[in-house]
This record gives structure tokens, C-alpha cells and sequence, in this order.
């Protein structure tokens, strides 16, 4: 799929802040929870919720339904952008992970060599796929990539089978695995049946 630039209007900036705003609030989710409780003097006897995972798993369910989409807003079949919005939903879950990345700052505290090693890699792998799905959407309103959601490298091995065909082929991950299993139950040709032929 080819990129195709988009007519910036006057909702561009206003959105593109608005997800600022979103990834801050991913950056460190925990920070953000304690904020709105005590801001909402909620107690936490009284709290219906009282966990900084749903932060988490909002974000990231958003976001999902918001590649799903913008992958259909651009032609692609509804299983593939169901895949699409399925991995960014678990990409959000690692860039929304309810670990402070200021733990970084304080690595050399840790006496203990393998929790060092441990609090490197979360915070690390958060970092970059915070800083990944940032840049995703940087491209999709600034730039004008509209096709930036759909052209994301799949991790599902089914969605390929789709974009091996041709521009005008409608086959998609579902049509292939039914493709497949259509093709081994067929009846299979024996020798006996080739000699009589």
C-alpha cells in the first residue's frame, strides 16, 4: 500500500493535542491514577476502582479501535483490520504499562544485579514501543500518512496471505485459512484410479 497525504483542517492540531494528552497520560499511568483520586477526593474505602490498570487497558483498547478504523478507512477487508487493531491494542499494553520510567533514573539503587537487568528491560521496552506508537501517530496527522496503520508490519502470519495477492484480489486471511482446509479434504487421486483414467 502506498501512502496518501492527507488535507490538513482545522480539527489536525486540536486532535493531534488531544493524543499528546492521551500518550501523557500512558507515559505514566499509576501518577495519573493517584492525580484523578485525589483530585475527586475519592477514598479508597469508597473507590469503585481501585487499580491503575484500567488506565492501562483503556488506552490500549482505544487505541485499538482506532487502527481497526483507519485500516478499514482505507480499503482493508474487515478480518485483516480486526488483526491490524488486535496488535496495536497489545502494542498499547506494553506502552501503557503501569511502570514508572523514572525507575530508570534510579537503576544504580537497585543492590541487585538481575532486578537491575529486569527494570532495564521493562522500562526499556516500554520506552520504544511509547515512543513507536507516538511516531505512528505523528506520521498519521502531520504528515498526512493515512495508510500508516495498515502499512504497520503484521505479527500475524495470516494476515500476509492477503497482501501476497494482487491489488484487485479480495482474499483475506480468513478466505486463505478456508482455502486450505477446502484443498485437504478434497479427495486425493490413487494409483488405481489413474490407471483406469
Amino acid at each position: 500500500m502506498n501512502d496518501a497525504k492527507s488535507h490538513w483542517d482545522v480539527w489536525t492540531l486540536p486532535a493531534y493535542a488531544l493524543w499528546l494528552i492521551f500518550f501523557l497520560f500512558g507515559f505514566h499511568p499509576e501518577a495519573v491514577f493517584q492525580l484523578a483520586r485525589a483530585a475527586g477526593l475519592v477514598a479508597t474505602q469508597s473507590a469503585i476502582v481501585n487499580s491503575p490498570h484500567v488506565i492501562t487497558l483503556a488506552l490500549a483498547g482505544y487505541l485499538g479501535y482506532f487502527a481497526y478504523q483507519r485500516c478499514l478507512d482505507v480499503g482493508m477487508e474487515r478480518p485483516d483490520a480486526k488483526a491490524r487493531g488486535l496488535q496495536f491494542s497489545i502494542l498499547g499494553l506494553i506502552a501503557f504499562l503501569t511502570f514508572s520510567p523514572f525507575s530508570l533514573l534510579a537503576l544504580g539503587e537497585i543492590p541487585v544485579r538481575q532486578y537491575q537487568m529486569i527494570v532495564l528491560f521493562v522500562g526499556g521496552t516500554k520506552l520504544f514501543t511509547w515512543f513507536l506508537l507516538l511516531s505512528v501517530i505523528m506520521r498519521y496527522y502531520l504528515l498526512g500518512h493515512l495508510q500508516v496503520f495498515a502499512n504497520m508490519a503484521s505479527m500475524f502470519p495470516s494476515t500476509y496471505q492477503s497482501e501476497t495477492k494482487g491489488p484487485g484480489s479480495q482474499a483475506t486471511s480468513v478466505t486463505w485459512i478456508e482455502g486450505t482446509q477446502d484443498h485437504d479434504t478434497a479427495p486425493k487421486l490413487t494409483q488405481t484410479d489413474a490407471g483406469t483414467k
